[in-house]
Formats: C-alpha cells, sequence, structure tokens
C-alpha cells in the first residue's frame, strides 16, 4: 500500500529560513537499555540519515549535564543518588523502589551522566522556546522521564 503525504511546506513548524534546532550530544548514544528496547539510539540514526537526504537546513546544539541545584526541585534527594550509585553499578538501596533495575529502567554502566545530559538537552529546548529563540525543537534526549519525584 503506497500512502501520499499531504502538502507540507519545506521548513514545517518553524519560520522559513531559520535552520531546525537539533539538540544532541554524542553521550546519548550510551543511553540504550537493550538492542529491542524502544529507545534504541538507532532510530535516531535514521532520523538524521533522512534529514541529510531531505537536505534540511539544521542547527546542531549539544547540551550540558543537568545538576543536582537543576533536579533537586523535581526529584527526591534519595533518588537522585540513587541513580548515581546504580551507575556505577553498586549496591544501590531501594533501587526497585526507584524503578532502577526493572524491566522499564535496566540499571547500566553511566547512565547518571547520561541521563544527566538527556535532561540537561530537554531544559535547553525549553529555555529555547521560552526565550522565543525557537519555535520548535527536536530533543533526541527526551521522553524517558516518569515526572514522579522518586522515579
Amino acid at each position: 500500500m503506497l500512502l501520499t503525504m499531504p502538502d507540507v511546506p519545506s521548513t514545517p513548524n518553524r519560520s522559513a529560513g531559520h535552520p531546525l534546532p537539533i539538540i544532541y550530544h554524542p553521550a546519548y548514544s550510551s543511553y540504550c537499555f537493550t538492542p529491542d528496547h524502544p529507545a534504541n539510539p538507532q532510530k535516531r540514526d535514521v532520523l538524521m540519515g533522512i534529514f541529510e537526504d531531505l537536505d534540511t537546513p539544521i542547527s546542531y546544539l549539544q547540551p550540558e549535564p543537568a545538576t543536582d541545584a537543576l533536579l533537586a526541585p523535581v526529584h527526591a534527594t534519595e533518588y537522585i543518588h540513587s541513580v548515581g550509585s546504580a551507575s556505577s553499578l553498586s549496591w544501590t538501596p531501594g533501587a526497585l523502589r526507584f524503578g532502577l533495575d526493572s524491566e522499564d529502567v535496566p540499571i547500566f554502566p553511566g547512565m547518571d551522566e547520561a541521563a544527566r545530559i538527556q535532561t540537561g538537552g530537554t531544559l535547553l529546548g525549553a529555555q529555547l522556546i521560552v526565550e522565543q529563540e525557537a519555535e520548535n525543537v527536536l530533543q533526541f534526549g527526551g521522553g524517558f522521564h516518569h515526572a514522579m519525584p522518586a522515579r
């Protein structure tokens, strides 16, 4: 079955002539649970290839890791420390209580740094929109947050 796409402007969802801001950090590739997990970074690589094939103007922005001070208003301190401990594969008190070491959030080396960089990317994207520096952004490191203080 062949699907046809509706007519769309060559620069969808943004002002003509402005490149699409893409927030990306090489450490995003380290945030891969298992080869068949929905968050597999190969999907990002495929999308980037499509952008290149379409000759889409892009502006790459590299985020900084989120600090404890940025995480503390939305996450319990004990949770923040547990993610750090789990990241080094050391024993983590309450890991399951925090949703860590589960099928949904398996523990892997470096997960704390990877999560902080992805969170920094989300904050950067929000900042660009709030400060009206961009109408839209593509944040490749987003979509992993469970939106709970201790999860």
